[in-house]
């Protein structure tokens, strides 16, 4: 019902707060998962206030999460790591109990790469839907394994960042 949901809706770019939306996000995810170790990192100078569709990055990343937890065994750590760069989010979303042969981690990233692919053999239903999200807000997706653990690397454009000063008088009037 979630996915016919989101898919009914048109992309949207909003002012919203990268770090709410986070801190909202995995919170929600602890909730659900009280069990589960899962570790948040945000870089230190990420710009709080951007523009984009806040909708379905928290999509894409509660999806993301709950696939790693899903997924994972027992005694498992899942790291979510926020980074910004110039006009790029990046979220990268680790398990650290998941290993991957090389030839289906391609095999997997060629499906991602590829936008014009309808049947897919190596992406499971909830990474397809995560694929068409991020392909709806310009992002990218890839997945790599490195020392017996797999990253999801989910990357969104923001078109646009407001400054701190913009920031603080917007707190302000509130």
């Amino acid at each position: 019902m979630f996915r016919q949901y989101i898919e009914s809706t048109n992309v949207k770019s909003e002012t919203f707060s990268i770090k709410a939306l986070i801190d909202n996000t995995v919170s929600k995810i602890k909730q659900d998962f009280e069990n589960e170790d899962i570790e948040l990192n945000i870089q230190n100078d990420i710009q709080n206030l951007v523009i984009g569709d806040s909708f379905r990055i928290k999509a894409v990343l509660s999806q993301l999460i709950g696939s790693a937890i899903i997924n994972s065994i027992k005694n498992c750590k899942i790291a979510i790591n926020v980074n910004q760069n110039s006009k790029i989010l990046q979220f990268t979303v680790q398990n650290t109990c998941l290993s991957i042969s090389k030839e289906k981690l391609q095999r997997i990233n060629a499906e991602l790469e590829n936008q014009d692919l309808e049947i897919y053999r190596e992406l499971g239903e909830g990474l397809a839907f995560i694929k068409h999200l991020t392909h709806q807000i310009k992002g990218s997706l890839r997945v790599t394994e490195q020392s017996n653990y797999i990253t999801f690397l989910f990357e969104v454009p923001i078109p646009y960042k407001l400054g701190s000063k913009y920031e603080k008088r917007k707190v302000s009037k509130k």
